[in-house]
């Protein structure tokens, strides 16, 4: 579980990645998009893990989860 990696090391994980994989693990989905918009406005960008991670199976279908990840391949067209 992606959450208890949280705990025992920081490596590569923001903050707010590790609070969004918390209250995934609790079933708080209003806190967890929170969290998880913060970290993607801090940078968080991995488009590919957030459509697979099973962690995130229960705010995949959330409108506010897809808006997030519209969000950020709309960031990704303007860099290139």
């Amino acid at each position: 579980m992606a959450f208890l990696k949280c705990i025992e090391t920081d490596e590569g994980i923001n903050d707010n990645t590790c609070k969004q994989y918390a209250y995934l693990a609790l079933g708080e989905t209003d806190k967890a998009i929170a969290y998880l918009r913060q970290a993607i406005d801090n940078g968080y960008r991995n488009i590919r893990h957030m459509e697979k991670d099973d962690d995130m199976d229960n705010i995949r279908d959330m409108k506010e989860f897809q808006e997030l990840l519209k969000s950020i391949r709309k960031m990704k067209n303007l860099w290139k």
